[in-house]
């Protein structure tokens, strides 16, 4: 049995202003709550596309650089066969010439006997 002064009607009006302080706040933090994870949600988003397009872009920047090194490997590959090529001609040549030379030894034998 409770008896009615001015101390308990106080804790009484305290007690039940604070219940429905929390009872008329909870809509509001509910809201703010929420607002709060979409608007994460939504940051890490932008920072996942940010990110994605910068990885992708590195990954793109990368395969242009092994094209460009493979051209350049077979621009110096074809450079070199080039070069076989032109000195296997110029062997080539120089034995023909030599051929030709010989041949023309053989003749001028043939047509000298004498010598």
């Amino acid at each position: 049995m409770t008896y009615s002064t001015a101390a308990n009607d106080q804790v009484t009006d305290a007690v039940t202003q604070n219940n429905l302080s929390v009872l008329g706040e909870s809509p509001a933090v509910a809201i703010a709550n929420q607002m709060l994870a979409t608007s994460h949600s939504l940051a890490m988003l932008a920072a996942n596309s940010v990110s994605d397009q910068s990885h992708s872009r590195t990954v793109q920047l990368s395969s242009i650089v092994q094209s460009i090194n493979s051209l350049n490997t077979t621009a110096q590959s074809m450079s070199d066969m080039a070069e076989k090529i032109s000195k296997l001609e110029k062997d080539f040549n120089e034995g023909l010439k030599n051929i030709g030379a010989s041949i023309a030894k053989l003749l001028e034998k043939k047509t000298n006997p004498y010598s």
